[in-house]
């Protein structure tokens, strides 16, 4: 069943409400002819009842499977449908889950069908949850079917009439599935394509665009004549949407709205005033003191039924006419003045109104009151404090709040607390507001003024004001209570309403502890986690440290701090602080307990931990290389070719694994023994070996002593020489990408220099990687075609990929073969591996910090640098590799750390020392000049990258 549901919106509309009757009702007969084009129904019965067997027909034909109903294959399970003439439909059903039968006695656990008992609402109602998808208790069927708008009024609840029932199942078709992916009709198919059926401007900003159909979501754009005009803020509701624009609508504009494919037209609007109204039948006098003043009070509507009494705009406009004379400079109020005599209660009194905007747009309106006593509330209440803003938040903090003086729209559009008035005079009436903004009787105190009364969408609000301001005098650091009492002196009635406004900041801190020691002379950070007064987490820095956290009755530091002290370090990728703790040093072989008290706002975190001992260099573990306990060097007459063997060719490991290269503690010595002669210190150099004089392997010792001198670990390993005719085999280093300059010289230039690859050799002794000296090997790297050269240090670049001298391809590689020769002891050796040439301009991949492990005085934690002053003495090239202070590694495609890559570099001073302080400026180059720097200087240093990476260092000097 294919057929489209094209007048469900029709018969939605008409479906709201029913009364019983014994004839069907327009709305049931219009849903009968709307199942019947759908082929649900066959004939016109809507007074007759439904039976249950009728009910799974019906059920059937609706989603689309009365084929597969009518012949199912195998028979019901209740005894009372076998051999029905819908036994097959009830089959069905029951094993769609859609029925499950009456128990029959209740508590028997016996289920009978009753196919010919009438259907009453709750089954008709559960059977359509079932078939959208909803899985309910049948208890709470009717609760669901509410929510959902699957009801009717019916006659009788027990005995469903088929009209009744047509109305439930076009609600049904137009009711979301329970997965909330589609209505049920359009599961079936019966939707008619998407249209637009109407569009308008429905305010001055603002379209309503309706559809045939519920629309949940999509994209719309609205040109005025030829200009693209911003929207705002689209509003899905059912079949309509709310287009809000960004800004007001111009008359003499067609505006063209575009949904999708869809599109319409609407000719804009400006507001304009359409009616003037009287919304009270008396004239109060102002007092019995003053009853010579009678006030009326007046509203100006525009078309879209907007209240533009207080534009100025229409002020200027607007006339009253009355005997007397009318004041009226209190908008949205007549003060009507008897100059002869006081007014008398009861008397008559004619006021004309006229509007006239010399635009040909003329409005009137004539209204006769009765003078009537001074108004007397006879009920006041204030609200709970709420936010009317267009912040979606009811939390009162001390720095969520507007600012004094609040007048115009944008000062007030995120936060504008009040406290929503409710007044009643004694004719049972509400308040106009005028009434309120002469009222000056209210009381307020514990740091809380009312400023002002405001109108928002025509209700009444009390403006709260001065605790939002830092220049009030209101402590913003603690919690306030705080009431508000309005009085009304004409009846003497009052109201008084109490709050608290919490103080903005934390207003509650935990602190866990790590899973592991602290390690001495180290810094660790710790877990932690901050709540403002509801409960809210906080985690920007600025936020936190405005508060003063103290731990063990000592302020909580920022940003820097010393060893056995806390502080919160600024995040500064995210803004997010971090709590960290710079532990003492610890020389002992046991942890040192530790226990900190935190505490903000009367509450308290309590963590405990230990100091464990500071690192010590513990052992070696060998070579860099693979952890190999044997060095191959390949013997030969190379002349004064050398090899030298430091700490920097093992790695080290400290009492907590954690391993180092070219480290150990300060004040241990490596050293070095061959065997048979005295140790050496720092290094060994192997050089100008003989062949023919030199022993086969020697063993060396390396060992690590301590300050006094007591070895603390050794490690054995050999030198093992091999001759030339021993190496199994030799290869070239795979020289992979060339990066070529487009339009390069043939030879290799500034330029190009750092994309230039060394070429090495590389032996292979049993498995074994052998040290293998290259001077006098040599070495020549050759291209079938060219393009590819080797100077005399045997580094490899690529020039002119075309063989055409300046006319280089931008952004295109090219494929090259590549033959290495060299002479290895007098034999010949030809080898060959592609070479990819590419012109594409590099681009940075990845920008990071770094640190030289060995620059003293200084340490990284993240992206924070505490550097000593000392450091930064000289000019500092930031993105230069070799830099031994602290830089920016830019790597490119091409493997290249390409200080080339940046598009600048940018630096913000975030604190100067208190007193005297450094000036501190960087070149889009990178490179850093400080003048005088002093401790206690913070600054932030930005790299951008051309391929728009970037990354931030904050500098803390020491």
């Amino acid at each position: 069943m294919k057929k489209v549901l094209a007048l469900l919106l029709v018969v939605a509309m008409v479906c709201g409400a029913f009364i019983p009757a014994f004839a069907a009702t327009d709305a049931e007969l219009a849903a009968e002819a709307q199942l019947q084009e759908l082929g649900i129904l066959n004939d016109d019965r809507a007074d007759d009842s439904l039976t249950r067997a009728e009910m799974v027909v019906l059920l059937s034909r609706m989603l689309g499977e009365e084929a597969a109903a009518k012949d199912f294959p195998v028979a019901p399970s209740f005894a009372d449908a076998t051999g029905h003439w819908a036994a097959n439909y009830i089959a069905w059903a029951e094993s769609m889950a859609y029925v499950n039968g009456i128990e029959e006695p209740e508590g028997s656990g016996t289920f009978v069908f009753e196919p010919d008992s009438v259907v009453t609402l709750q089954q008709y109602q559960a059977v359509l949850l079932r078939a959208l998808g909803y899985e309910v208790a049948y208890a709470d069927v009717p609760a669901k079917a509410l929510e959902l708008g699957l009801v009717v009024t019916a006659a009788d609840p027990t005995n469903l009439k088929r009209g009744e029932t047509s109305i439930l199942t076009v609600a049904a078709l137009e009711t979301e599935m329970a997965d909330g992916s589609q209505t049920l009709a359009a599961k079936l198919g019966m939707v008619a394509d998407l249209a637009i059926v109407s569009a308008e401007q429905t305010d001055k900003d603002e379209f309503t665009v309706t559809f045939n159909q519920a629309v949940t979501e999509g994209t719309f754009s609205v040109l005025r004549g030829k200009v693209n005009t911003s929207v705002e803020e689209v509003t899905f509701d059912g079949a309509a949407a709310t287009v809000t624009m960004q800004r007001e609508i111009r008359k003499d504009f067609d505006y063209k709205i575009t949904f999708g494919t869809l599109e319409a037209t609407v000719a804009g609007q400006e507001s304009e005033v359409s009616a003037i109204e009287f919304p009270y039948d008396y004239a109060n006098l102002e007092s019995y003191a003053a009853a010579t003043h009678a006030v009326v009070y007046y509203e100006v509507k525009d078309q879209f039924g907007n209240d533009v009494t207080d534009e100025s705009s229409v002020q200027g406009n607007l006339n009253f006419y009355s005997i007397g004379t009318p004041d009226r400079s209190v908008k949205g109020q007549i003060t009507i003045m008897n100059t002869g005599s006081t007014w008398l209660l009861g008397m008559p009194i004619v006021v004309n109104a006229v509007y006239n905007d010399t635009k040909g747009n003329v409005v009137t309106a004539t209204k006769t009151f009765e003078i009537a006593g001074p108004i007397k509330l006879s009920e006041l209440v204030l609200g709970d404090v709420q936010n009317i803003g267009d912040k979606d938040d009811q939390q009162i903090l001390k720095d969520k709040t507007s600012a004094a003086g609040v007048s115009t729209d944008a000062q007030k559009k995120d936060y504008f607390w009040a406290i929503p008035v409710t007044a009643l005079n004694q004719y049972g009436d509400a308040v106009p507001k005028t009434y309120f903004t002469a009222l000056s009787n209210v009381v307020s105190e514990s740091g809380v003024d009312t400023l002002w009364y405001a109108d928002k969408d025509g209700n009444v609000y009390l403006k709260l004001d001065k605790f939002a301001s830092p220049s009030d005098s209101v402590d913003e650091t603690v919690n306030t209570t705080a009431f508000v009492t309005v009085v009304d002196t004409n009846s003497g009635l009052n109201a008084t309403t109490t709050f608290d406004i919490p103080k903005a900041g934390i207003s509650d801190l935990k602190v866990m502890g790590p899973v592991d020691e602290v390690i001495g002379n180290e810094k660790a950070e710790f877990e932690f986690e901050a709540y403002d007064a509801y409960g809210n987490a906080i985690t920007e820095y600025d936020t936190i440290i405005k508060d003063d956290v103290k731990v063990n009755g000592t302020s909580v530091l920022e940003g820097s701090y010393t060893q056995g002290q806390w502080s919160f370090v600024e995040e500064v990728l995210t803004g997010n602080a971090l709590l960290k703790y710079y532990a003492n040093s610890n020389t002992s072989s046991y942890a040192s307990p530790q226990y900190a008290t935190f505490t903000i706002n009367n509450k308290v975190s309590q963590v405990s931990f230990s100091v464990a001992k500071d690192r010590q260099t513990e052992a070696i573990m060998g070579f860099d290389a693979d952890d190999a306990d044997e060095l191959v060097y390949v013997i030969g007459t190379y002349g004064s070719t050398e090899y030298t063997f430091d700490k920097a060719d093992f790695v080290f490991v400290d009492q907590y694994g954690k391993e180092k290269t070219n480290s150990i503690t300060d004040g241990m010595t490596l050293e070095f023994q061959k065997d048979g002669e005295t140790a050496t210190t720092a290094s060994v150099v192997l050089a100008g070996i003989n062949p023919l004089t030199t022993a086969e392997s020697v063993k060396y010792t390396a060992r690590i002593r301590n300050a006094d001198g007591d070895m603390v670990d050794e490690f054995e390993f050999d030198v093992k020489y091999v001759a030339q005719e021993d190496v199994d085999s030799v290869k070239v280093t795979e020289i992979g990408t060339l990066y070529v300059v487009p339009q390069a010289t043939s030879a290799a230039s500034t330029e190009t220099a750092i994309y230039d690859k060394k070429v090495k050799l590389t032996a292979e002794v049993d498995g074994d990687t052998a040290v293998m000296p290259t001077e006098g090997l040599n070495l020549t790297v050759t291209a079938l075609g060219g393009n590819v050269k080797v100077n005399d240090t045997i580094y490899v670049y690529a020039w002119d990929p075309t063989g055409d001298a300046g006319e280089l391809d931008n952004d295109k590689t090219y494929t090259r073969t590549v033959l290495t020769a060299y002479d290895f002891d007098g034999k010949p050796v030809t080898e060959a591996q592609e070479v990819t040439i590419d012109s594409t301009e590099p681009k940075a991949e990845s920008v990071v910090v770094k640190l030289d492990e060995d620059l003293e005085n200084a340490e990284l934690e993240g992206n924070v640098l505490a550097i000593a002053k000392a450091n930064l003495a000289a000019t500092v090239n930031l993105l230069t590799v070799d830099n031994d202070s602290f830089f920016f590694e830019l790597e490119n495609q091409y493997g290249v750390h390409d200080a080339a890559d940046a598009s600048y570099v940018y630096l913000t001073v975030d604190k100067y020392a208190t007193g005297a302080h450094g000036t501190y400026s960087v070149t889009t180059a990178g490179v850093l000049t400080a003048t005088s720097p002093q401790s206690g200087d913070e600054f932030s240093i930005t790299v951008v990258t051309d391929s728009g990476l970037t990354n931030t260092l904050k500098v803390e000097v020491k």
